[in-house]
């Protein structure tokens, strides 16, 4: 088994989308770099219960060999808050046209502990063997809609949540190359 990353996402988008529709996330276009510049909400009304945006992160910029066998996927939000924690409330993966596919992964470790930039917590939801339920290939990984969703839910009143990057690795098994007559071919000859 091989894998690729983390790589970073390359493009961030939020909407709101029911139950997520609470609270905008401040500059989520800093999630594509992970530099401690952080996507954060910060308003006082954040509370306990409220969700953020549905945040979409994509583009991720894989070259995961055609053929290939996807084994698993692993998202880390590198993160942490102030005042009071919060928790992912919602985390999938999308498809390679942006929706939303497979298992809801947002139970695997998705408490906020860190309230340091200094020193901030790595969530990582699924794993080198964990597809999350979803059909993945090598064309779905590497295509520049395909990634992650996610949303947090407040778990204390005036909660400040800063999410610094969102990465993402991905385990494969490449392709075996066919055999002729008990001879396998690697590559072709020209003529």
């Amino acid at each position: 088994m091989a894998e690729s990353g983390p790589n970073i996402c390359g493009t961030v988008s939020q909407a709101a989308s029911t139950p997520y529709d609470d609270t905008v996330w401040s500059v989520p276009e800093r999630l594509t770099a992970d530099d401690g510049s952080y996507a954060y909400i910060t308003t006082s009304s954040f509370d306990t219960g409220l969700y953020s945006y549905l945040v979409k992160c994509t583009n991720f910029g894989f070259e995961i060999p055609a053929g290939a066998t996807i084994d698993g996927v692993t998202v880390e939000l590198d993160s942490c808050y102030e005042t009071s924690t919060w928790a992912v409330a919602h985390i999938k993966l999308l498809d390679a046209d942006g929706v939303a596919q497979g298992d809801d992964r947002y139970s695997d470790d998705g408490d906020c502990t860190s309230t340091s930039t200094l020193a901030p917590d790595i969530l990582t939801f699924g794993g080198a063997t964990e597809t999350w339920g979803a059909t993945l290939s090598s064309a779905v990984v590497n295509d520049a809609d395909w990634g992650i969703q996610f949303a947090i839910q407040a778990k204390g009143d005036d909660c400040d949540a800063l999410i610094d990057s969102c990465g993402v690795t991905v385990a494969y098994t490449e392709a075996t190359p066919p055999e002729f007559n008990g001879i396998r071919v690697t590559r072709h000859i020209g003529a």
